[in-house]
């Protein structure tokens, strides 16, 4: 149990690390051209989009630190009932929020 934790905290911070390279650093680059005194029509759209991202790169660090604290807090072996209320519905909250954050 506590090796299927790590995975999932590891998967979990892979998933953050791409989403700032891929998503957030290239609107970086982008908004660090702009000149703040006339900044261009579509800012508002560059915004919104870098916030989606930061917010699902935000939900997925976060499950990341709770399935590590839980694999190292985990000292006897769960059962799937345990699993279910500890892991999984928790998770399961967290996305529905975070999906409900970028529509």
């Amino acid at each position: 149990m506590r090796m299927s934790l790590l995975i999932g905290t590891a998967i979990f911070f892979i998933i953050s690390g791409l989403v700032t390279r891929f998503a957030n650093m290239p609107i970086n680059a982008i908004v660090r051209g702009w000149n703040s005194a006339t900044p261009p029509d579509h800012w508002t759209a560059l915004r919104d989009a870098w916030w989606r991202w930061h917010c699902l790169r935000l939900c997925s660090a976060v499950a990341g630190m709770v399935l590590l604290i839980l694999a190292t807090l985990e000292r006897r072996p769960l059962t799937i009932q345990n699993v279910m209320f500890t892991i999984c519905r928790p998770l399961a909250e967290m996305l529905s929020r975070t999906i409900g954050l970028l529509l």
